[in-house]
């Protein structure tokens, strides 16, 4: 499309979209699964999803969680030569380089758009990338070019060492290995057996392994020239191996599948000293999912799923582990006010009486999962649940209820009729309560607690929350659209029509009058009369919404599957997704009278903001904290083309790109060192649907990022 270019005034206001930053709480240092690590002197740095990368440059004591790539693509090598020059590698062909130990990163132009497992630096200047597809790329000016070299082999590559003086050798899928006598041409070698092959690293001495799946490990005694088969007793596949002070690590694991869930049997780390036989240290026998192991100094490093970081200085004799986790798994997050905070998820409870800086974990005797928790002072909660046992090959649910107080340090468990799987808690004060659970379960206390009563509800639909407006005004909402209201206390109820048949999930009111359910398949609905009505709002996403809450009657926050975290600030007049580290299942937001925000989910994890009262402000471009700017893009919103125009104040290379609200890039505008002054840059957005998207810009200063509406 032709477009006429526009002067843009170096005085225009700019209004900068200052989006809060959501941080991880739990784990720590991070959630996100790592695929890599390495070590180098003082300075070990692991990689992984979503562009994670996690440095510590005091051998473990301290991390820093980093994202080298300006989107969201997984990060599957990282290699270090010293404790300044470093690279990463990833997802369609992604890699970056930094030069000051991971403080900043620059992205390189790797000439592929396939995968890249695998990174191999013999200084600063000469190193390789290898990938799927057979692909082979080298560079002899630190990434500054790469250049393909020719493998032979469309097979997958998975990973590069050195093999002896001068030598290379790769591995990779269908038992393919490769030779490089110099670095520069590349011959295949015979391998005998044709399983896919993880891992390949070499010692001194001209001694290697390569390791794979299906308990495939090969030993090669010359320099990669021939391997043979080793047969061990351990049946299982495995993923990586290093080498440290002459010894060989082999990470393996064994695993099935049930229920569409992925059960972890058995994870260990193997040590041999000549490849031929092998031992399971006591310490490495039962290890949590890794993916990759890395010998620096003495010292093993291991990295794997959900942040995982371990390490070892004595062989395996004992294993450090230099993450930490609250629990597996959080369901639902509570404050009462600015220091009281509680969180439930399994058999565990989670408490904090410093605003969430640290948190205490409780283990509950509870024979089942605990989802959701609610205090109606600082000493007195509650926390429910429930799961099924298999009763004459039927499965039957059961529920299980507790009560605190002494601030959640001890829990008794409380009677109630009629229990089944608890799912929410809702106290209107501290005398009355409901709990909402499934087959239309809506249990009644109007004495703190002390006893419940069943409410007939007349429907068998699950109900997944409910909510006072007052004494008398109640409503819940559940399976397949179904939203139910009493006038009465619950005495008798009438079905409200919902306009959907999504599962409703979480429902919330900011007034009398004002209240929002959110629910699966994106659906976000509102109502303005006390519930009778409710209308659909456009929420922009389509996976399941677990949560919603709202801090003043403007601004609210919901949370749902794969890190979907939306905002509003104009009473969900418009919804806006905010970035978060994570892609994980989100299942309760809950944000302080002060603005600051928590969110839980999957695997344990938590993240906190403080940036909750965040908003849109206007100031000048002369008065940002970073000279260089990404500046108003005109027109906006526009009908197909646009102009992004960016101001430099120093030479800097720059990446600018134009992502989805998935955070999925569309179009990649610039990739490239440019000088200083102002520089304009046409977005076409011909083929790309209408809606929201974000401008990011990334230069060595930092980041910037815009909104930007398409509109036909």
């Amino acid at each position: 499309m032709n477009i006429r270019m526009m002067v843009l005034a170096a005085a225009v206001s700019a209004a900068l979209f200052s989006q809060e930053q959501w941080q991880w709480k739990n784990p720590l240092p991070q959630g996100n699964t790592l695929y890599d690590i390495c070590a180098v002197d003082s300075l070990t740095a692991a990689a992984g999803e979503l562009g994670t990368v996690v440095i510590s440059r005091d051998d473990g004591t301290t991390w820093e969680v980093q994202q080298p790539v300006a989107h969201a693509a997984a990060l599957y090598a990282v290699e270090f030569v010293d404790k300044e020059y470093g690279w990463c590698a990833g997802e369609n062909g992604v890699l970056s380089t930094t030069t000051d130990g991971g403080v900043v990163w620059r992205p390189q132009e790797s000439t592929v758009q396939t995968h890249l497992y695998d990174l191999l630096f013999l200084d600063r200047r000469r190193g390789w990338a290898v990938g799927r597809w057979g692909k082979i790329l080298t560079t002899e000016n630190g990434g500054e070019t790469w250049r393909p070299q020719e493998s032979g082999t469309l097979r997958s590559l998975r990973s590069i060492c050195r093999a002896g003086e001068g030598r290379l050798c790769a591995a990779g899928s269908g038992g393919t290995l490769l030779i490089s006598n110099d670095g520069s041409s590349w011959r295949s070698v015979a391998a005998p057996s044709d399983g896919n092959l993880r891992s390949v690293a070499f010692r001194g001495d001209d001694l290697g392994l390569a390791v794979g799946e299906k308990n495939t490990v090969l030993r090669s005694a010359d320099g990669g020239e021939t391997w043979q088969a080793v047969s061990q007793p351990f049946e299982l596949d495995w993923h990586s191996v290093a080498v440290v002070d002459s010894l060989f690590y082999l990470y393996g694991s064994l695993q099935h599948t049930e229920s569409g869930m992925t059960v972890m049997d058995r994870s260990v780390i193997a040590v041999t000293s000549d490849g031929l036989s092998y031992r399971v240290p006591d310490a490495a026998a039962a290890l949590p999912p890794l993916n990759a192991i890395a010998g620096h100094r003495g010292r093993l490093w291991a990295a794997g799923a959900d942040g995982v970081l371990l390490t070892s200085s004595d062989g395996l004799i004992t294993v450090e582990s230099k993450s930490v986790s609250l629990a597996p798994f959080l369901w639902q997050v509570f404050f009462l006010d600015n220091l009281h905070g509680w969180a439930v998820g399994g058999k565990w409870a989670a408490r904090t009486n410093d605003g969430g800086e640290s948190w205490e974990t409780v283990t509950i005797d509870s024979a089942y999962t605990l989802f959701t928790v609610q205090f109606v002072t600082s000493d007195t909660g509650w926390a429910a649940g429930g799961g099924y046992v298999m009763e004459n090959g039927l499965p039957k649910l059961y529920g299980d209820l507790f009560r605190s107080v002494d601030g959640g340090a001890t829990w008794q468990r409380r009677r109630a009729d009629g229990l089944s799987r608890i799912l929410h808690i809702r106290f209107l004060n501290r005398r009355i309560g409901l709990l909402v659970g499934e087959y239309g379960t809506l249990l009644k206390t109007v004495d703190g607690g002390e006893t419940w009563q069943p409410l007939n509800t007349r429907t068998n639909y699950f109900l997944f929350d409910a909510h006072f407006i007052d004494e008398s005004t109640l409503l819940a909402c559940g399976q397949a659209g179904r939203i139910i209201r009493s006038s009465d206390g619950g005495t008798t109820w009438k079905t409200i029509r919902s306009g959907t048949q999504e599962h409703l999930f979480a429902m919330t009111f900011t007034d009398e009058r004002t209240g929002y359910i959110v629910g699966s398949g994106g659906t976000l609905l509102k109502t303005e009369d006390a519930g009778e009505n409710w209308r659909s709002t456009a929420s922009g996403v389509f996976q399941e919404l677990w949560a919603v809450t709202f801090l003043t009657k403007r601004t609210g926050w919901v949370v749902g599957r794969e890190g979907v975290v939306l905002k509003t600030t104009d009473a969900g007049a418009s919804w806006h997704r905010i970035p978060v580290p994570t892609r994980r299942w989100l299942t309760s937001v809950c944000v302080r009278p002060d603005g600051v925000g928590f969110i839980v989910g999957e695997n344990g994890l938590m993240l906190v903001t403080r940036d909750g009262l965040t908003t849109v402000r206007e100031r000048p471009v002369a008065d940002a904290a970073s000279a260089s700017a990404l500046l108003p893009i005109f027109p906006n919103p526009c009908n197909g083309a646009a102009i992004v125009a960016v101001s430099l104040d120093r030479p800097s290379f720059v990446e600018l790109a134009v992502y989805d609200l998935l955070g999925c890039r569309v179009r990649l505008l610039c990739r490239e060192p440019l000088p200083a002054g102002q520089h304009s840059f046409v977005f076409d957005g011909d083929d790309l649907p209408s809606g929201l998207y974000f401008c990011r810009l990334v230069t060595s200063e930092g980041k910037t990022t815009r909104k930007l509406v398409l509109q036909r």
